[in-house]
């Protein structure tokens, strides 16, 4: 771990996949609060699915009202003008929360496939900002098959919101004496210091043979840092323990190791559970 902890992530450009979804619109509002903190800009993206325009040209493709119920054919030069529709509010919006919180920001559209879009795009983004799922009506506890195919693809760290919930204080860190967990600290030292918050570290003590590091490490980071620090050790942890101590914290962010065992097969579930908007740093 280096000495200038909250010196070492740095984010400059934060990727943003936006669509009129709640969860998406609740995801730029995040990006929005983190740019501003970190000095950084907004990359958004707007993705036109290629396979709706394959779909359109379908003779007996249309639309139904959700309200109503009403069915509507759907022709080509239908769907590109509801399209160029959402394109341009969705840019005006952009522009609207970037000169709320006084931060620069680019637009892209692009076409193609969403995932493949938005992976190219974060070639260049040190952070990516998605919506739990999108348009489609799976069950609440899960996630959406772009932010799956995202979250298992790419090797940027990834801030996933869900509608309802907004970044906050206290920010809350797990620690597990893994490179991705310094990250973790080193990102949420940063953004604590920035936003005057408390910074809550969940040390998970299952590995008696990386306890001295582990020790080590965070008496470092916590002789060095300049924000209230509290340090919670976790034995024997599991997925439910952790979601409740974060949640009893009433934590505004959740920053963990990407590849933290507890998450594996258990990601969707501590997403349903968290009542906070939850970071993945790899």
């Amino acid at each position: 771990m280096t000495d200038d902890l909250d010196d070492s992530v740095v984010l400059r450009r934060i990727l943003v996949a936006v669509d009129t979804s709640s969860h998406s619109l609740a995801a730029l509002e995040a990006a929005a609060t983190i740019a501003r903190k970190m000095e950084a800009d907004i990359h958004g993206l707007f993705v036109q699915d290629e396979i709706w325009e394959k779909l359109s040209r379908l003779p007996s493709i249309a639309t139904i009202n959700e309200l109503t119920g009403e069915t509507k054919s759907l022709e080509e030069k239908n769907l590109e003008k509801q399209v160029e529709q959402q394109k341009k509010r969705l840019r005006r919006h952009l522009k609207t929360i970037s000169r709320e919180h006084n931060i620069s920001y680019h637009w892209d559209t692009v076409q193609g496939r969403v995932v493949d879009e938005i992976l190219r795009a974060a070639e260049s983004a040190d952070l990516i900002t998605i919506g739990r799922r999108g348009h489609s009506f799976p069950e609440k506890k899960k996630l959406g098959s772009s932010a799956k195919a995202i979250i298992r693809l790419t090797n940027k760290p990834i801030l996933l919101l869900k509608k309802g919930l907004k970044l906050g204080n206290p920010i809350t860190v797990v620690y597990d004496a893994s490179e991705e967990s310094e990250r973790c600290l080193q990102l949420g030292l940063s953004l604590a210091k920035k936003n005057d918050s408390t910074l809550t570290i969940l040390v998970l003590d299952n590995n008696s043979d990386s306890s001295q590091k582990r020790n080590t490490q965070l008496e470092k980071m916590v002789d060095s840092a300049q924000v209230s620090v509290k340090v919670q050790l976790f034995q024997n942890p599991n997925i439910w323990g952790l979601t409740h101590a974060v949640n009893r914290r009433d934590s505004g962010l959740l920053i963990i190791p990407r590849h933290q065992p507890l998450l594996q097969d258990e990601l969707e579930s501590i997403i349903y559970m968290l009542k906070c908007p939850l970071l993945l740093m790899t």
